[in-house]
């Protein structure tokens, strides 16, 4: 069965953190949401709604995983009208070795450090003692997060709305329907204090690119042909990568045990020449 390729746009009502490995009392945030974040949230919607008791939370998660795939969502901002997602990229913008942020249909870059600048802020936090009703003692913290306004580093710009923009792709038509038809999750840490809050701006727009590279919606696993990977990709022997390694792992909520940790490369590494990576249900990438 082939796929369908829809793009769409989810507009930042509250700040959103997506954790990363944090630095001192500082609790990071990744820049982008992984398809995984947005695997989570869909799945609890869905499970909600089509139970009367308690939600089948095991059974929806199986069912969009086998039907459905996400890219990551990237920030994005409105120039004339049109939603442009910002993308990492990794030692290809001239003067610019390492990560830095380029702009959808425009040759506009940001080095990471001042792209940071314009989509970040911080939130003082810590626990609360319940026996004495009082700060927990060491654990005062940050928590880094997405801003639901970009922020010029000059200072000039009035403040505009920040958007997270990605494609959802879709076998099972009628799952497919139930999965358009949300308009409302929460993503991401501390949603229950208010954060993740994320609104459909409008209905998805079947597309033919995924961030203007070719995507083969007829083999059985959906293939992008690109040079720069806008996910974390396994590692193959015979493709060589500029960008950053890390480590992925976390908890199977399908399941219930932890996942076996991998080395990746992150969003945003390229290669020198133009290969093809297959979607994979967890939302990673992997080279064919």
């Amino acid at each position: 069965m082939s796929w369908k390729l829809y793009r769409w746009v989810w507009q930042l009502k509250s700040p959103l953190h997506i954790g990363v490995t944090p630095a001192g009392v500082l609790n990071r945030t990744r820049l982008y949401i992984p398809a995984r974040n947005i695997w989570a949230a869909l799945t609890e919607e869905l499970a909600r709604r089509s139970s009367a008791s308690f939600p089948d939370y095991e059974g929806a998660g199986q069912q969009v995983q086998e039907a459905i795939r996400f890219s990551y969502l990237y920030p994005a901002e409105q120039v004339n009208g049109e939603w442009r997602a910002w993308l990492p990229q990794y030692g290809q913008n001239g003067n610019e070795p390492g990560l830095s942020w380029r702009r959808e249909d425009s040759d506009e870059f940001l080095p990471d450090r001042q792209f940071r600048r314009c989509i970040l802020i911080t939130r003082p936090s810590t626990a609360i003692d319940p026996s004495a009703d009082s700060t927990a003692e060491a654990t005062l913290r940050e928590l880094e997060c997405i801003s639901p306004w970009w922020r010029r580093a000059n200072g000039q710009d009035s403040a505009h709305a920040v958007a997270m923009v990605g494609y959802v792709l879709c076998q099972n038509t009628q799952l497919c329907k139930d999965v358009l038809k949300i308009d409302e999750i929460f993503v991401g840490g501390d949603v229950r204090y208010g954060l993740g809050h994320l609104r459909r701006y409008d209905q998805p727009d079947e597309a033919q690119h995924l961030f203007g590279n070719q995507v083969d919606l007829q083999s059985p696993v959906p293939i992008v042909q690109t040079q720069r990977v806008l996910a974390h990709t396994l590692p193959n022997s015979s493709v060589s990568f500029i960008g950053r390694w890390t480590c992925i792992g976390g908890w199977d909520m399908v399941k219930g045990s932890m996942m076996s940790a991998h080395g990746a490369w992150e969003p945003g590494s390229s290669t020198a020449n133009m290969h093809r990576f297959a979607i994979q249900k967890e939302g990673w990438w992997q080279s064919q």
